[in-house]
């Protein structure tokens, strides 16, 4: 290996290990669930846009870069999906922001059959990619929604 590509790969490797330790005592944001809408049914699967707010616990801001996430209602899977949506969030701030699942009809039908007018009981796990970083961010939070249709 030539010096010149050996000064290269200690320079890549010098700014990823700064860009990890930038990240490394990041906390991951609170996600909670403000609502369930549907946006499109088909015979085999339904679209739905879930709302979340997501609150940043840190004292800069939060670049992220994309989204995976799961959602049960019930202690049922519901739906997941992924979102390239790039967001910042301003230390110590807070963003509401609007993002597609996907439902099966099965897995639909059985949370319509429980429906009794009670709220229903979720939970959202996932994680989220800063931008600019190798680092993910998971999250796992539960409450309660109402379903809208």
């Amino acid at each position: 290996m030539k010096w010149s590509q050996f000064l290269a790969v200690v320079i890549v490797a010098s700014q990823l290990n700064a860009c990890t330790w930038m990240y490394a005592d990041f906390k991951a944001p609170k996600v909670k669930l403000l609502a369930i809408k549907p946006s499109q049914f088909g015979l085999f699967e339904q679209r739905f846009n879930i709302r979340l707010r997501l609150e940043n616990r840190n004292d800069s801001e939060l670049a992220i870069r994309d989204m995976a996430y799961v959602l049960k209602l019930n202690d049922a899977d519901f739906a997941q999906g992924v979102s390239d949506q790039e967001i910042t969030i301003p230390e110590y701030g807070e963003y509401v922001v609007e993002l597609p699942v996907s439902v099966n009809l099965k897995t639909l039908l059985r949370q319509l059959t429980r429906r009794d007018g009670a709220p229903i009981r979720y939970q959202l796990t996932g994680h989220l990619g800063l931008m600019r970083s190798l680092i993910t961010l998971p999250f796992d939070y539960e409450g309660e929604v109402e379903l809208e249709f």
